[in-house]
């Protein structure tokens, strides 16, 4: 975040009030920014400023309005509704849809832009970018390419659907990392369902609830597994179990870190992203 003061959700209004033709971007963190800033530069428009929520001061007063919890994703929505009263408004507010669209109609608001998939990490998730960074970078040693993918994306979904489960039992789970429940054996990546959940409810004193909340978890994955799978995968697990398989697969290991898969996702962040479109609109 930058040293500069905050600047008020007052402030804005004045701003936008002022200066109706400006059409700011709000978003929820740093890596969205640089996305979408990536995007604007390969398009050649200067016109759109991305800002993340940190640069704005929404009170927990306003958050309590309109009954959100604390999170950056929860300050950019209440922005997009406090400014929404402004009458001529060309700013957007992106947030990730995360695990909402599988409980609830999705909030609507003037400029309020929700990622077409679970979040905006899964705009880079195709057959043609996986390959390239795993097999044609990295150089991991991966059998029948299809059958990869699935067991890639199969691992995703079994961590998506933990969340789900808990959300639907209201846990209020803490998590841990998985990577010790992954393995990759001839080519395929696989993910420990029953390890993962015994080591997340012990960790949270809660193994009362195991039975519950595997059985839970496994109709969730079932459920998940005849969507798009865009629509059931968390963008953090997506980078770094990618991250992981890199790292692991007896390949060139350089792209083995989260970070430097977000450096890598930079490069392939143009005007011809999804997502361009989908906030230019």
């Amino acid at each position: 975040m930058s040293d500069l003061p905050r600047r008020s959700i007052d402030d804005l209004v004045l701003r936008y009030e002022l200066e109706p033709e400006l059409n700011d971007i709000y978003v929820e963190g740093h890596f969205d920014k640089e996305v979408l800033t990536a995007c604007f530069q390969h398009a050649q428009d200067p016109s759109k400023i991305v800002y993340t929520i940190d640069s704005v001061d929404v009170p927990e007063a306003i958050l309590r309005k309109y009954k959100l919890t604390e999170g950056n994703k929860q300050r950019v929505l209440a922005l997009a509704q406090e400014l929404s009263s402004i009458d001529i408004l060309r700013c957007r507010f992106l947030v990730d849809r995360d695990i909402d669209h599988w409980f609830e109609e999705l909030v609507q608001s003037k400029g309020l832009v929700w990622t077409k998939y679970c979040s905006l990490e899964l705009y880079f998730f195709t057959d043609e970018l996986l390959q390239k960074l795993i097999v044609t970078v990295s150089r991991c040693k991966i059998g029948k390419w299809g059958d990869f993918v699935e067991s890639f994306s199969n691992a995703l979904i079994m961590l998506y659907s933990f969340r789900l489960a808990d959300r639907e039992l209201e846990l209020n789970l803490q998590w841990i990392d998985f990577d010790k429940s992954l393995s990759f054996r001839e080519g395929l990546l696989s993910f420990d369902f029953d390890s993962y959940a015994s080591k997340v409810l012990n960790k949270n004193a809660k193994m009362s609830f195991i039975g519950n909340f595997k059985a839970k978890a496994s109709e969730w994955h079932k459920r998940c597994l005849d969507t798009d799978c865009k629509m059931a995968i968390r963008g953090h697990d997506f980078v770094k179990v990618l991250a992981w398989v890199i790292k692991n697969g007896r390949g060139n290991s350089a792209l083995g870190s989260e970070d430097a898969i977000e450096r890598a996702l930079l490069l392939i962040a143009t005007s011809d992203l999804e997502l361009y479109s989908d906030i230019s609109s």
